[in-house]
């Protein structure tokens, strides 16, 4: 019993020993503890456009061509569309679009002097007829593009813009008849049967060469590329006709009252300047526009233009920072103070500065 007793005290020990042996590693641990993280991700910019480069509708099919296939033209066809050249980007990335349209109508006939003379003695020079290289010829499609009538057109670049509508048409004339002017029942002047005759024999004729008598068509073209930002690239320009008609709705400006004033765009060697004479306006509606502490009376506005995004902060009595948006500009109406100890206009672009110095302005009060 004895050493019985001394095994259960033995083992007691320990078991004591591991109590507080772990008590003691658990208070080694306990203290403050904070932590900071900081993550840098990024993804691949969007690349996301819309382009559009095509007709309404079908320009040369057997709807209104008058013939039994599509992408013909014939005798008393006609038809028009209009053609669509636009581009739409809602991209994560600065997108120029480049567009470029090109019109042809080569279908013609080489006919005889005398073929020629007839032909412009009943209808005109130039309507159904043509001459180059001392030759003569017929092409009976008036073709209309872009404003522009010709019953010829060689590879023409036509002048487009991304977002152009441009409207296209054709016209074949079934006959004589439609060539004068005259209901579909009128009889044909005596003196018109032989050039009558001769229209239908030249039509005739340009059926018989279908392969070779040239074509009607109409190519368009619209690309889309990333361009890169030009985050320097802000600066000032003059307030466009558009500009004047946007602060006078906005902000009840008169451009009467700045007439006299000559507006110098600042350079890399100088700054901008404001001379001239500028009339004093109380109008209240402009007035209101300001706040308590701006100038009154004197008003006169600037325009800078810029990428989306780039911020710019102008100071005349204090400073305002503006922001480009999408359209890449910004107006800004300046409220000048006659009394300023220093006459000047602060903008700062892309750690830029640049002054509008207005020193040189005459004041004028109202009477």
């Amino acid at each position: 019993m004895k050493k019985m007793n001394k095994k259960v005290m033995v083992l007691g020990g320990l078991v004591m020993a591991v109590v507080l042996t772990g008590y003691s590693v658990v208070g080694t641990y306990a203290k403050y503890t904070e932590s900071a993280e900081s993550t840098a991700t990024a993804t691949v910019a969007k690349w996301d456009v819309t382009l559009s480069a095509g007709a309404s509708k079908p320009l040369f099919d057997t709807t209104n061509n008058n013939a039994l296939v599509n992408d013909r033209v014939a005798p008393g066809g006609h038809d028009s569309a209009v053609w669509i050249l636009e581009g739409n980007s809602r991209s994560e990335v600065k997108v120029a679009f480049g567009v470029s349209m090109k019109a042809e109508n080569t279908v013609e006939t080489e006919i005889t002097e005398e073929q020629y003379n007839a032909l412009v003695a009943a209808f005109g020079e130039n309507k159904i007829t043509r001459t180059a290289d001392g030759k003569y010829y017929y092409a009976p499609v008036v073709f209309t593009v872009n404003g522009e009538t010709t019953n010829y057109m060689a590879n023409k670049e036509i002048t487009v813009n991304d977002g152009d509508r441009i409207n296209v048409s054709w016209n074949w004339a079934w006959d004589a008849k439609e060539l004068l002017g005259l209901a579909a029942d009128a009889e044909i002047p005596a003196d018109k049967a032989d050039v009558a005759q001769l229209v239908d024999e030249l039509d005739t004729k340009l059926g018989k060469e279908a392969e070779t008598a040239g074509k009607v068509q109409v190519y368009a073209s619209i690309v889309a590329t990333q361009v890169a930002l030009d985050r320097n690239g802000s600066s000032l320009t003059q307030p466009s006709a558009t500009d004047i008609i946007s602060f006078e709705k906005n902000w009840g400006y008169d451009p009467t009252y700045t007439a006299g004033v000559t507006y110098t765009l600042p350079t890399a060697e100088a700054d901008g300047t404001l001379t001239g004479n500028i009339k004093q306006n109380l109008d209240e509606t402009i007035v209101g526009k300001f706040a308590e502490n701006d100038a009154k009376g004197y008003y006169y506005p600037i325009v800078l233009k810029g990428e989306k995004g780039t911020k710019v902060k102008v100071n005349i009595n204090n400073t305002k920072e503006f922001t480009f948006g999408e359209d890449g500009s910004l107006e800004i109406l300046m409220a000048l103070d006659p009394e300023a100890a220093t006459k000047k206009i602060t903008v700062e672009m892309n750690g830029t500065t640049t002054y509008i110095d207005y020193s040189g302005l005459t004041f004028v009060e109202a009477e």
